[in-house]
């Protein structure tokens, strides 16, 4: 009779295979080849024959011996009674004697050739459930609160879903007085305030669309505003279309607010004009007669300038909520309107030809009231652009000068071009710009700078032909026909841009961020 081994341990070595004799007993997977590879304690590098063999728990280490067993279950620390606790397995078809893999806990291949659960499993269990030194507690109380949540949750979505069917059904009933209930066209109004921005536009280097020689631009919200003749498009900083509508404009004019943008027709067409948001066109209008110009504030009241049977002019007016509130009725022809930020207040520039000379009439008018607040006439003039500035104050552009008023309609200061022929003037919140030729002939060009009280600031020279000029702040952006400049009104500092021939307008987006438009892209210009 072989004398019995005492446990020894092999360390894990560099045998490509092993084989095994007698009974295996194993607690986790190890290699394909079976227990595991063993290095040689000999170093005679043999492939030994083991008996009574024991893998343990990282399959890292070997027993053999009689008392391999105990010896693992010692380091494993599994105690009896966790033992006498286990329950065994159904049984299963007999496993191989030569050790391979038998499951992710291991398996005892027992006697009579049974496979059965190991007693590793059961302190698997323990763990998992939080027992002890648990990696996962679990908390009874936060538990119940859960359940009690979720509950809550699935309430809550079945009563926001009846209230949204009872609103739409019972808006959707004729009311009292005979009113059509909820329509599509309803609908639209309980959308109009939806804000839908995105981020600033600035963060790209081109955006393609489909626009035209003709196609007029916008900056809404982060989003590019295109429109021509047949159609207004949202455009995405990405070029993704977010909203188009079909319009039969022939020649389309566009204004934005923080608000809404308004799109109208000029000339003897379609005297058409429409009102958007990011979502949908709100309204839609068409006039009797041609439409001359028109003005919207940050507020979203706008008005149109047209005209009717009896006058020269008329000027519509809508709030904020869309709403027609007045109209007011001129003899003579509107050039030029302009409401506040808040939408209280709107001015009229007008003229009239009197015994051949024209004279020109400002109008101040509280729309709240429907009064005329002030009325200033000023004879051989004709106005080309009215604008209000911050305190109160209004300046007029006329042919050839521009003309600052208090609040009650006094002059402040007559700002004279430098040059008789004056291309351009722009009326800031608190500065004033003229454009003129340095020369009879030529492109060369003096941007002047005034203050809000029309002093002189400085002047910038210029070459080539100005296409437009749009401002944000304290910066003014012109665009011409090979480059584009930003001038900062109050220091005085100029950052120039080249630009490709062809561009179309200059749009600016809230955050400063500018593009110079094209018929069929933009590109981004980096003026820092």
């Amino acid at each position: 009779m072989a004398e019995k081994q005492k446990p020894q341990l092999f360390d894990t070595g560099t045998f490509e295979s092993l084989e095994i004799e007698g009974d295996i007993e194993r607690s986790t997977d190890t290699t394909e080849t079976g227990v595991g590879n063993l290095r040689d304690p000999e170093g005679s590098g043999a492939k030994p024959k083991l008996a009574g063999t024991t893998v343990s728990g990282d399959g890292k280490q070997v027993f053999f011996g009689d008392n391999a067993k105990e010896e693992m279950d010692k380091r494993l620390g599994l105690s009896k009674e966790a033992k006498t606790k286990t329950k065994r397995p159904k049984k299963q078809k007999k496993g191989r004697e030569t050790g391979e893999s038998l499951g992710k806990y291991g398996a005892v291949v027992s006697e009579n050739g049974e496979k059965k659960k190991k007693e590793q499993t059961v302190k698997v269990e323990k763990i998992k459930f939080g027992e002890g030194d648990g990696l996962f507690p679990e908390n009874k109380y936060f538990k119940a609160m859960g359940r009690k949540y979720a509950r809550l949750k699935i309430i809550t979505m079945i009563l926001a879903a009846v209230i949204g069917l009872g609103m739409f059904v019972g808006l959707s009933k004729p009311s009292v007085n005979g009113a059509n209930g909820l329509t599509l066209e309803g609908f639209k109004y309980l959308l109009k305030d939806l804000d839908f921005s995105n981020f600033s536009s600035s963060e790209i280097d081109k955006m393609v669309y489909t626009g035209g020689v003709g196609a007029t631009f916008g900056i809404y919200r982060g989003d590019l505003v295109v429109v021509n003749g047949g159609v207004t498009t949202l455009c995405k900083a990405t070029g993704a279309i977010s909203f188009s509508s079909e319009n039969d404009y022939y020649s389309p004019r566009l204004l934005v607010s923080d608000k809404y943008f308004l799109v109208y027709d000029v000339g003897k067409t379609s005297y058409g004009f429409s009102v958007y948001n990011s979502f949908t066109d709100l309204i839609s209008r068409t006039l009797d007669y041609p439409i001359l110009t028109a003005a919207i504030s940050d507020s979203g009241a706008f008005a149109i300038v047209s005209a009717d049977e009896n006058y020269r002019s008329v000027v519509y007016v809508y709030d904020g909520a869309l709403n027609e509130v007045m109209q007011v009725k001129k003899e003579k022809y509107v050039l030029s309107v302009d409401l506040s930020d808040d939408g209280k207040t709107l001015l009229v520039a007008s003229v009239i030809d009197s015994d051949g000379d024209s004279v020109t009439e400002i109008s101040v008018i509280d729309v709240e009231k429907c009064v005329e607040k002030q009325n200033i006439e000023v004879a051989a003039s004709v106005p080309m652009q009215v604008r209000h500035m911050s305190g109160g104050k209004i300046a007029v552009v006329y042919t050839d000068r521009i003309t600052i008023y208090d609040s009650d309609g006094v002059k402040l200061s007559d700002i004279q071009p430098s040059s008789t022929t004056l291309a351009y003037g722009h009326v800031g919140n608190d500065f004033i710009v003229t454009v003129c030729n340095k020369e009879v002939i030529g492109d060369d060009k003096l941007i002047s700078f005034y203050d809000g009280l029309g002093r002189p600031a400085f002047t910038v020279e210029e070459s080539g032909e100005y296409m437009e000029a749009k401002s944000l702040g304290d910066h003014l952006y012109l665009l011409f026909r090979d480059h584009a400049v930003r001038i900062n009104a109050k220091t005085g500092d100029v950052k120039s841009q080249k630009v490709k021939t062809g561009a179309i307008a200059i749009v600016i987006d809230s955050q400063g961020g500018a593009f110079a438009c094209y018929s069929d892209n933009a590109q981004a210009l980096r003026f820092d």
